[in-house]
């Protein structure tokens, strides 16, 4: 609620005036005037409120059941400011089952001066724009598989469960080398199958069954690109960041199983 107390209006009363430093409110003893001094509390002519007897003004705003022990100095809110009080934090929270929006983070060895690494954050939020994206970094050596690895393993732990981890570090691009998807930790991992995600994988699993690892297929590498590329894009040998990492990391993080 800030440094002070939101003006509020008792029952028959001309209530504070918003941005005005006082005004007039009906307590349960009649009508009193209260100000805030500058750089002071707010003070009533009986008592000046303690810092603790703010703190219990406050908390009987938002906690109903609190209303029978407002400190003596602090008029209690009318039910139509609870109510309002209530309606604020049932249109400010999160609705409930949904969950939220889910992290996806980027490490590749792009560099930063170009556009790759916007490309594909550009084509994860065309079908997924409720996604936050991270960058771990973008400046691993040029097919540093090892760098990227470490990197990966240093930083994918402190991420929430949920979070997609997705590494474009690929040396084999272009070649007959698969895509896999994994799951351990109660994360999710897409990379080349070139040994860049073993062992982050390795650190983050939580029991004898993990992780879960798997082959993407052509097929959902298709469906992807329908939903994350504009239409009549064509695919690039080289730049599978776009094409094929970018769509598989939005699918990932929208919930689809790993198959």
């Amino acid at each position: 609620m800030g440094g002070g107390f939101a003006a509020y209006t008792a029952p028959g009363s001309a209530g504070l005036s918003a941005g005005s430093p006082r005004g007039a409110h009906g307590g349960p003893h009649g009508a009193s005037r209260i100000a805030r001094q500058p750089g002071g509390p707010y003070r009533s002519p009986a008592k000046a409120l303690s810092a603790a007897d703010r703190m219990r003004c406050a908390a009987a705003v938002v906690h109903p059941i609190l209303r029978d022990i407002t400190p003596p100095g602090c008029t209690p809110p009318s039910d139509a400011y609870r109510m309002r009080v209530a309606a604020s934090q049932e249109r400010t929270a999160a609705p409930v089952g949904r969950e939220e929006p889910p992290v996806v983070t980027l490490l590749t060895d792009f560099g930063s001066r170009d556009a790759y690494a916007a490309v594909m954050k550009g084509v994860i939020l065309r079908s997924l724009p409720t996604a936050r994206l991270v960058d771990v970094t973008h400046e691993v050596p040029p097919q540093g598989v090892r760098a990227a690895a470490f990197v990966l393993e240093s930083a994918c732990p402190y991420f929430p469960d949920g979070t997609v981890h997705v590494v474009v570090v690929d040396p084999g691009v272009g070649g007959p080398r698969r895509i896999i998807a994994a799951e351990a930790g109660g994360c999710r991992f897409l990379g080349p199958d070139n040994g860049v995600l073993s062992v982050a994988l390795e650190r983050v699993a939580r029991g004898p069954k993990e992780p879960c690892v798997v082959a993407v297929s052509d097929e959902a590498v298709h469906l992807a690109r329908r939903r994350a590329l504009p239409p009549g894009a064509t695919e690039s040998t080289t730049f599978h960041g776009r094409d094929r990492f970018a769509p598989l990391a939005a699918e990932l993080a929208r919930g689809t199983a790993l198959e």
